[in-house]
């Protein structure tokens, strides 16, 4: 008899709860529009220790990680050094994001360094309407990844 009421009580309540998505895995999207400060040079990214590929001008990326904390990073390595970008060019970029919902977007800007100092490209979190309308302006291509 108490196993017919538990069973019946669990059934409803497995009924009357709204399902959510107990996924653990979630999607980073990545774009980078153009900007003439930095014609020359392409953006490596990387989320941890994975590399992601790298974005030129008007390149966009997603990939597919785990929840949690992820160290975001941009290496520009060598490119065309710009007198706007400053002496060295563009140095490295490091930040760490808590990534928690299914989707986050993300938009590959330059800061420009003090007087003579190197820039970097910084990695700024984005709405969707922004990431899609920057897409669709832009006429955005993917990257070539690395593993695919």
């Amino acid at each position: 008899m108490y196993k017919k009421i538990f069973t019946i009580i669990i059934l409803s309540l497995i009924l009357l709860i709204p399902s959510y998505s107990f996924s653990s895995e979630v999607k980073a999207h990545f774009i980078r529009p153009a900007d003439l400060k930095t014609v020359g040079q392409g953006v490596k990214v990387y989320l941890g220790k994975k590399y992601i590929g790298k974005f030129w001008h008007d390149n966009y990326g997603v990939i597919e990680t785990k929840k949690g904390k992820h160290k975001i990073v941009t290496k520009v390595g060598l490119s065309v050094n710009l007198p706007v970008t400053g002496l060295g060019g563009a140095k490295k970029f490091k930040t760490k994001r808590i990534l928690e919902n299914s989707n986050h977007y993300f938009k590959i800007i330059f800061k420009k360094g003090k007087m003579m100092m190197p820039g970097k490209h910084e990695i700024i979190e984005i709405t969707k309407d922004e990431y899609l309308s920057l897409k669709e302006k832009s006429g955005a291509k993917e990257i070539k990844y690395k593993d695919k």
